[in-house]
C-alpha cells in the first residue's frame, strides 16, 4: 500500500474517532465553532487548554482552542480516586478548569447559576483560570447560534 493511501486512511480513522461520555456531549455542543466564520474572526487569536471534569462520568473533556479551531479529547480517569484527578490536572496543565457534575455544568453554560455559587466554586478551586473560563463560556452561545443559522 502506498504512503499516500495509508496516510489518507489514518486521517479518516482520526476524524471518525469516537469521543465518549461527557466529552462527547461537549464536542456535539462546540463542534459548530470549527465552521463558524464569526468565531474565527472574533476568537482566532484566542489560545487555551480547558479541562472539564464531570463527576458523573468517567471521561473528562480536554478542549484545545487554537487558531479559531476547537479540538476535544476524551480522557478516561478513575472518578473514585482523587489522586487520578490530581494527576490528570498536573499532567495536562490546563489554563482553565471546571470540576462539577453534569447538571451544574449545563446550568453554568446556560447562565442559570447564581454569582454566589460561582464564587464558591472559585474559592473551593472547582473553577480555575477564571478569565479563560469566562471567555470559554461564551463559546456555547456562539455554537448554539451557529446551529440555529443552519
Amino acid at each position: 500500500m502506498s504512503d499516500v493511501t495509508q496516510s489518507k486512511e489514518d486521517s479518516e480513522k482520526e476524524s471518525k474517532k469516537k469521543i465518549r461520555g461527557f466529552a462527547g456531549i461537549i464536542w456535539n455542543s462546540l463542534s459548530p465553532l470549527n465552521n463558524s466564520q464569526y468565531f474565527k474572526n472574533k476568537y482566532g487569536t484566542f489560545k487555551a487548554n480547558v479541562l472539564l471534569i464531570s463527576f458523573d462520568d468517567k471521561y473528562a473533556a480536554f478542549i484545545k482552542i487554537k487558531d479559531g479551531n476547537v479540538d476535544i479529547e476524551a480522557i478516561k480517569y478513575d472518578k473514585k480516586d482523587p489522586h487520578s484527578i490530581k494527576n490528570m490536572i498536573k499532567q495536562l496543565k490546563p489554563n482553565g478548569l471546571l470540576m462539577t457534575d453534569t447538571e451544574t455544568f449545563f446550568n453554568i453554560a446556560a447562565g442559570k447559576i447564581s454569582n454566589f455559587k460561582l464564587l464558591m466554586m472559585v474559592l473551593t478551586r472547582k473553577i480555575r483560570g477564571i478569565k479563560i473560563m469566562m471567555t470559554f463560556s461564551r463559546f456555547f452561545s456562539i455554537a448554539a447560534h451557529e446551529i440555529k443559522k443552519r
